[in-house]
């Protein structure tokens, strides 16, 4: 990273399980598109199955894809990032969401 860089992190937090109808998240969508994710914890990941619904020829089609995601504690990688000389410039959690921004510590 170069002495004045900066690092933006984006990540969804994983760390509460969600039930129910909380487990679908609409990510997006307009005329001819929509994308839902749906999470389910599986041991120590996340399963993520991503739903999209294409409008073709005039009916909706649907693709499904499914992965796995790690589970991260922003609490764990503030520590890691602060213990490689990284400085936290911002964080903020929101709708599960955390978001956060890092450059190197001064000297």
């Amino acid at each position: 990273m170069a002495p004045t860089g900066k690092l933006v992190l984006s990540f969804r937090d994983y760390t509460k399980e969600l039930t129910g109808n909380q487990r679908f998240i609409p990510i997006k969508s307009d005329d001819s598109r929509i994308r839902t994710c749906f999470l389910e914890h599986v041991e120590n990941t996340v399963e993520v199955t991503d739903l999209l619904y294409e409008k073709t020829n005039g009916e909706w089609v649907l693709k499904a894809s499914s992965y796995h995601k790690v589970i991260t504690d922003s609490k764990e990688i503030v520590k890691h990032l602060k213990s490689i000389g990284l400085q936290i410039m911002f964080k903020e959690e929101q709708n599960g969401m955390v978001t956060m921004m890092v450059m190197k510590s001064s000297l």
